[in-house]
């Protein structure tokens, strides 16, 4: 992501295997709240900051592991089944209707545009974790009807044990986790497809798909 300032934000995901949190051996220290089992992901990302009168970017690095609850790819591939099922059954509809008919009076538009959603939603994955950084140091990470974030900060010098020359960028605490989950729950058939910046500071829009 390029911000209006000539700033550059990366983010990757990287999804490592999911801990059953009543065998907690192998489980991370964000935090839990619940006993769900959940993917444990590996977040790195780094920020490339425009230096005023020089040719040259500051580049600012973060990592932390975290934990996001494995059923968000377990309801999007139940979501997609289930409307893979509808349009299968919608096609065969037209078709077996089409087939009563003279081939001259044959109709294919009735159902290309149902065959194009079925190739896009075989096309989806549903095991992929987004993330983004948005205005200056929050990062939303996203997956099925889950949404987390984090605050990134430039740590203390004097607390901080490892010296580095960039200032790489550390996520600040907060009761007790790094990530925390949103304050809003949304139902098992939602889907959050993209999280818009505005033009107001830290406020943002969520694009959203009911898959009901």
């Amino acid at each position: 992501m390029i911000s209006s300032n000539g700033n550059v934000k990366l983010c990757y995901v990287e999804n490592l295997p999911f801990v059953d949190k009543q065998n907690q051996s192998g489980y991370s220290d964000q935090g839990a709240d619940n006993e769900k089992e959940v993917i444990q992901c590996k977040l790195s990302g780094a920020v490339f900051s425009i230096v005023p009168g020089q040719f040259v970017m500051k580049c600012q690095n973060f990592m932390t592991v975290f934990d996001f609850p494995r059923d968000a790819s377990q309801k999007l591939v139940a979501q997609y089944e289930n409307k893979k099922h509808d349009l299968d059954r919608k096609i065969n509809n037209i078709r077996a209707a089409q087939a009563r008919l003279p081939k001259k009076l044959f109709d294919y538009g009735q159902y290309e545009n149902l065959i194009d959603d079925l190739l896009e939603l075989e096309g989806k994955s549903t095991d992929i974790v987004y993330a983004k950084v948005y205005s200056d140091n929050l990062v939303i990470i996203y997956c099925g009807q889950y949404v987390k974030f984090g605050k990134l900060q430039v740590p203390n010098k004097k607390n901080s044990k490892k010296k580095s020359k960039n200032d790489d960028l550390v996520f600040v605490k907060s009761d007790g986790k790094y990530i925390k989950d949103m304050a809003v729950f949304f139902s098992d058939d939602t889907e959050v497809v993209k999280v818009i910046e505005t033009v107001n500071k830290n406020w943002l829009q969520l694009e959203l798909m009911d898959n009901a």
